[in-house]
């Protein structure tokens, strides 16, 4: 039972480094990232994101808890190493500071980068591999369902009129459920849908948080990505 508890702390501690180090190096890549890439293209001009040395450290933390979590409270977070993501650890640690980093450019900008979402797009690839054959019919799938389904949703947007999601926000759904189908081809039909649904709980959750702590007005909208992030990874690691 000892041997047992100190594994699972030890794998505890592991994930929380890998969730924190992920969130604090890009945070810090934030500064780095091209203006262009922060705005749209009609839009002008914006200040590039600088985040401080107190939001790095403490989304650091609060990252590496997330990750912790699973590990101690789900037996499924220790049967691989990378912080209880079914990737390799090099693809794991990079498609976290990707979300990590789209969550914080929606949050400051109201923009997800395009880079971004091809970045997500590429994991989702080499996680094809090593039989692309079996596993890209169902990533495929899943990314269509994704799109077709949030693309409803963002219809209204064409058309001037207010809508729950953006384009932005539709392209990151379909990104996200390619990696997936990459990741899990033999889960059901309903991983997209519960997927979808997770965002939007997360969603309604920190708006009500906002609320609460009077950071957004009634009738004001809270950015999409970091929710679709979240979402992401709890039905990964589910």
């Amino acid at each position: 039972m000892l041997m047992m508890t100190r594994t699972i702390f030890l794998f505890a501690l592991r994930a929380f480094l890998f969730g924190a180090s992920a969130a604090f190096l890009a945070l810090s890549a934030l500064r780095f990232l091209p203006e262009s890439w922060l705005r749209e293209r009609w839009e002008p001009p914006v200040p590039r994101i600088l985040p401080s040395l107190r939001v790095r450290v403490s989304a650091s933390l609060g990252t590496g808890a997330l990750y912790a979590l699973p590990v101690l409270f789900l037996p499924d977070g220790l049967r691989v190493p990378s912080a209880g993501l079914p990737l390799p650890a090099a693809l794991s640690f990079v498609l976290s500071a990707v979300l990590i980093q789209i969550a914080a450019v929606d949050l400051a900008r109201r923009v997800i980068p395009d880079p971004h979402l091809f970045g997500i797009a590429l994991i989702g690839v080499l996680a094809l591999f090593p039989s692309p054959a079996d596993t890209f019919p169902a990533a495929a799938r899943f990314a269509l369902s994704a799109g077709v389904l949030t693309f409803l949703a963002a219809l209204p947007a064409l058309f001037g009129r207010p809508a729950p999601l953006g384009l932005g926000d539709v392209k990151l759904f379909a990104a996200l459920a390619f990696v997936l189908g990459a990741v899990s081809p033999s889960a059901d039909p309903w991983t997209v849908l519960s997927f979808l649904l997770c965002a939007f709980l997360l969603n309604g959750l920190f708006a009500l948080v906002a609320l609460l702590l009077r950071k957004v007005k009634p009738a004001g909208a809270l950015p999409m990505a970091p929710a679709i992030c979240l979402a992401f990874l709890v039905t990964l690691l589910r």
